[in-house]
């Protein structure tokens, strides 16, 4: 018999979650903090999408300087509410929109808070270059604008100018332990107008289901600025995080996420721990 019935039984197993696989993608990629990690590998079918609101609340108390060091800081506290969706243009090509809004609360001597507002808009398209039985291969340009901070970017990643990034994004299905998954790597290069640092942004995503309805992401998000400088100044920082969370089907449309995330190495820059609920809606 060889491998026949090995390989169609695999087969068999994955195609039942492919659908899933990349609404589950782009619903923990959404929530994962900030406008850098909201890329999916996988496009999304013609006509059809995802749309997800989510909140997440932030609190930094520790800084790091331009050296990797830390220190205590008074808190900084970050309430969000995002909004990001996705829609299947073709087989082949994704279009997304990704807003937030945010209020801060800066408890350091002589900041400002912020009230509600909003924050950030980043647009994007999601190219398809090449697809594989279990895998694919895809490129995603992004465009980013912010919303000028008065008082409350004292993290010191916050700019004021529109910000540009290409993206390359590989995702392979799997099966653990008899279960089906998926992981991606993504790498991407974000040009930053005005005087902020450029950066590189280096993701990684592993999702296994573990229940029918319940699914587990680990991931872990990086920004390594191009630039290092070590003076006062524009926005020039690198961040490490770790993500992790749990979705869970209410129905085949329907599903809600929580977790959170912790950044546990930086430089120039706050370092904080947040966590988040998503309900996110498949069309």
């Amino acid at each position: 018999m060889g491998g026949g019935p090995i390989r169609k039984w695999l087969v068999a197993a994955l195609r039942p979650d492919r659908a899933r696989i990349r609404g589950l993608l782009s619903a923990a990629l959404a929530v994962a903090g900030g406008i850098g990690p909201v890329q999916a590998a996988w496009t999304e079918k013609q006509g059809t999408g995802v749309v997800i609101p989510s909140y997440t609340y932030y609190r930094a108390a520790r800084d790091r300087d331009a050296d990797g060091r830390g220190a205590d800081r008074k808190a900084y506290v970050k309430n969000e509410f995002r909004i990001y969706s996705v829609y299947g243009w073709t087989d082949a090509v994704t279009l997304g929109l990704d807003g937030a809004a945010r209020r801060v609360r800066n408890h350091a001597e002589g900041a400002q808070g912020e009230d509600l507002d909003w924050s950030e808009v980043a647009t994007f398209a999601r190219f398809r270059l090449h697809r594989w039985p279990r895998a694919v291969l895809s490129l995603q340009p992004l465009v980013f604008v912010p919303r000028k901070h008065d008082g409350g970017a004292d993290l010191e990643r916050d700019a004021d100018k529109p910000e540009a990034e290409l993206r390359v994004l590989f995702g392979r299905s799997v099966i653990l332990f008899g279960r089906a998954g998926f992981a991606v790597a993504e790498c991407g290069y974000r040009h930053r107008l005005g005087d902020a640092g450029d950066q590189m942004r280096l993701d990684g995503t592993f999702g296994l289901r573990v229940r029918p309805r319940l699914s587990v992401l680990a991931q872990s998000f990086n920004v390594v600025s191009t630039r290092r400088l070590r003076d006062d100044g524009p926005p020039d920082y690198d961040l490490y995080k770790a993500q992790l969370s749990v979705v869970y089907d209410i129905t085949a449309r329907w599903a809600v996420q929580t977790g959170g995330f912790v950044e546990f190495a930086g430089r120039n820059t706050g370092l904080g721990r947040a966590g988040f609920l998503a309900l996110w809606w498949r069309f």
